[in-house]
C-alpha cells in the first residue's frame, strides 16, 4: 500500500507539474498537492488501523494464554501461575510475562534452573515468543 501510494503520489505531482506548465496556472499543481494528501491519509489511517493493536500492546487470545500458562503450570517446581500477561510486541511476536509460585524448598540455582528451563520449552512450542519475564511470586512473611 505504501509503495502503491508512493508511485501513484508520484504520478499525480508530474501530472499537476505537467499541466501548469502548459496552462500556466498554478491550479493544477495545487489540486495534485491536495489530492496526494488525501492519498498519503488514507494510507496512514489504514496503517494505523492494522498495526494499531501491536502499538498498544493487544493481549493474545484465550486459547494462547491457557495453552502458555499449562506449559508453565506443567514444569516441575512450578505450584501455581499467579498472573500471566501475553501481549503482541509486533506481528508474529509475544510478549510472555508470568507471576509464579514456586516450591518453597527449592533453591535459588535451582529457581534458576527450572525458570532457564521452562524458557526454553516455551520457545519450543512456538518460534513466535520472543521475550520470557518469569517472575517467582513474592510472599511476605510477617
Amino acid at each position: 500500500a505504501e509503495d502503491a501510494a508512493a508511485v501513484l503520489g508520484n504520478l499525480i505531482a508530474a501530472a499537476g507539474l505537467g499541466l501548469q506548465q502548459l496552462t500556466g496556472s498554478s491550479i493544477p499543481d495545487a489540486i495534485a498537492a491536495l489530492l496526494i494528501g488525501a492519498i498519503l491519509s488514507f494510507v496512514a489511517f489504514q496503517l494505523a488501523r492494522h498495526n494499531g493493536d501491536f502499538l498498544i500492546g493487544r493481549q493474545a487470545s484465550v486459547d494462547i494464554r491457557s495453552r502458555i500458562g499449562a506449559i508453565i503450570a506443567a514444569k516441575p517446581g512450578i505450584v501455581a501461575v499467579e498472573e500471566l500477561v501475553v501481549t503482541f510486541l509486533g506481528p508474529r511476536q509475544l510478549w510472555i510475562v508470568a507471576r509464579i509460585d514456586i516450591e518453597d524448598t527449592l533453591t535459588g540455582a535451582s529457581v534458576e534452573q527450572m525458570i532457564a528451563e521452562t524458557a526454553c520449552a516455551l520457545k519450543d512450542e512456538s518460534p513466535f515468543i520472543s521475550r520470557i519475564d518469569l517472575v517467582p511470586a513474592k510472599r511476605w512473611v510477617p
